[in-house]
């Protein structure tokens, strides 16, 4: 019976469209069944009405985008999950149009074909797809225009500036002779290297003193010209802040560099501002340290004794037990070494050391101790 179910259906169904307003028949009725199981009762039954599937996507539909795919009408013109057909899934960062997956296009961005473009500065797709700008220029604003830098102009295919090219003075084409030189968009007479025109001669705006950076400026009679800047004359181990002159060495207001202030309780040392040490101590990374006793400074800045060693009288010696005398990187006793009796280095010729002192070897009934 229930095998049957099905075709008594579709043959009910089939019925109804046959005596219907036309709005479906048995093409739909066997389509809801073939696709929707197990009876497509709700399929058939919402044709009979010219409405569901069968008109969204079957038979009856007027819109080719529209396919059934897994029990659902899909527009595989616009759907990501079923892009130009079903189950076709657009992968990251696409987007279905048309049914062909193609890029997104982030904010700025427009599609040309299935890449994305900015319109505003791509030369390939200046304002528009496949508008390519010519050699010479560059896509700015959406607009081709002359691909030179700032400060130049196009001349033909190629940018020149104009204030100072030869043969492009003040604008395309006009050339100088060769007596002469483009200077600020004009030829004017040629002045060797290192030097320009004022009037109808030639200076070193750098270094002349009536014409300093630039003609006529001329500076005072306890200024000289350097660099093209009227300066105070410093002697040479001095240099100038402002209008005066430092040591730059030594100067506690522009230590190292002008206006560079040390602190109250700092000194200006080889251009470096350091902490004012009391007398026996030296400033060893702003700090001020004894460098004959700092085991982390010891005889000059950053020398640190090993873990076993000491400083003393500025120099890493073994940090020797109670009762042992460091003598070189040794410690020793120095009441009873032979070697370095009493002090280091003092050596008895007997070989034997007591107590700091040498013996000499008994004869007799009695022995003669002393110092060697």
């Amino acid at each position: 019976m229930l095998r049957c179910l099905p075709l008594l259906v579709i043959a009910l169904v089939g019925n109804v469209f046959a005596t219907g307003n036309d709005r479906g028949n048995s093409q739909c009725a066997k389509w809801c069944a073939d696709n929707f199981h197990p009876s497509g009762r709700d399929c058939t039954s919402l044709a009979a009405k010219g409405q569901g599937p069968c008109f969204a996507c079957g038979p009856k539909s007027h819109n080719p985008n529209q396919k059934l795919c897994k029990g659902g009408c899909k527009d595989v013109s616009s759907d990501n999950s079923n892009c130009g057909k079903c189950s076709n899934q657009c992968k990251y960062g696409e987007q279905c149009k048309a049914g062909i997956c193609t890029p997104f296009c982030p904010a700025g961005q427009n599609r040309c074909g299935h890449k994305c473009f900015d319109f505003q500065k791509d030369d390939d797709n200046c304002g528009r797809c496949g508008n390519k700008c010519k050699d010479g220029e560059k896509c700015q604003g959406g607009v081709c225009k002359s691909r030179c830098e700032h400060g130049k102009t196009q001349c033909g295919h190629r940018c020149f500036n104009l204030q100072s090219d030869q043969n492009n003075c003040g604008r395309c084409g006009k050339q100088c002779k060769d007596s002469h030189k483009c200077q600020w968009g004009t030829c004017k007479p040629r002045c060797e290297d290192g030097k320009s025109q004022c009037g109808n001669r030639c200076f070193d705006l750098k270094r002349d003193s009536d014409n300093c950076g630039h003609c006529g400026n001329k500076c005072k009679e306890n200024e000289r010209c350097d660099g093209g800047r009227c300066q105070p004359f410093c002697p040479p181990e001095k240099s100038q802040c402002g209008n005066r002159c430092f040591n730059l060495q030594i100067d506690e207001a522009n230590c190292g560099k002008c206006h560079n202030k040390c602190k109250e309780n700092e000194e200006c040392k080889r251009g470096h501002c350091v902490p004012n040490c009391e007398h026996g101590k030296t400033s060893c990374n702003n700090m001020c340290v004894a460098l004959d006793w700092d085991s982390n400074n010891c005889g000059h800045c950053s020398n640190k004794c090993k873990e076993n060693e000491k400083c003393k009288g500025g120099s890493c010696v073994p940090n020797c037990e109670h009762g042992k005398t460091s003598c070189g990187n040794k410690c020793l006793d120095l009441k009873y070494d032979a070697q370095n009796c009493g002090r280091c280095g003092h050596k008895c010729d007997s070989g034997k050391c007591k107590n700091g002192v040498c013996e000499r070897p008994c004869s007799g009934k009695h022995c003669d101790r002393s110092n060697e």
